[in-house]
């Protein structure tokens, strides 16, 4: 990089750190404008699934109540991904401006899906199908808005992802 291209990039306020790690970013799934990676959403995808076949596979709520909300860092480490070091690294030096509202995001998924499984053990253990049915499928609806939303964010459209839109999803849960 010239020292022209430097500066105007300094002053835009970008650092130069941040640069070299865009340029390593290259090549991966990992987004070199906010430096997320849609590869720690597969953690809720798994969820979203087992809470969608649930009603239909009331024995898979064992599965689903071994899920235990995961930090992406947490979930990279745990990956056998290439990139798992750099994603980490990425993650840690994300932009505020995407970082923040992903944060929430994830959060806010975290929370449903405890709020869930606490909701499921009385239906379960009576083998009320209905009910079954009527929880999980609206915990694993707003669980693919919420995933959506996340998805977004690691694409770089934080307008998707504004506090208002992902308050609203929480306050219509069953």
């Amino acid at each position: 990089m010239t020292g022209c291209c430097a500066l105007a990039k300094a002053a835009a306020g970008v650092p130069a750190a941040h640069e070299d790690l865009r340029r390593r970013l290259e090549g991966t799934n990992i987004n070199s404008q906010t430096f997320l990676a849609t590869d720690y959403l597969n953690h809720f995808n798994e969820i979203t699934m087992l809470l969608d076949i649930l009603a239909d596979c009331p024995d898979c709520f064992e599965d689903a109540r071994g899920w235990q909300p995961k930090s992406y860092s947490q979930h990279f480490a745990d990956s056998t991904l290439s990139d798992r070091e750099l994603a980490i690294e990425a993650y840690s030096h994300a932009p505020l401006k995407y970082r923040r509202p992903f944060d929430r995001i994830v959060e806010h998924m975290d929370h449903l899906v405890l709020f869930a499984l606490r909701r499921l053990e009385a239906p379960v253990s009576s083998h009320d199908a209905v009910a079954i049915h009527r929880i999980a499928a609206a915990v694993a609806k707003r669980m693919q808005e919420l995933v959506a939303m996340a998805s977004a964010v690691i694409h770089g459209n934080v307008a998707t992802s504004a506090q208002d839109d992902v308050d609203a999803l929480m306050r219509n849960r069953s």
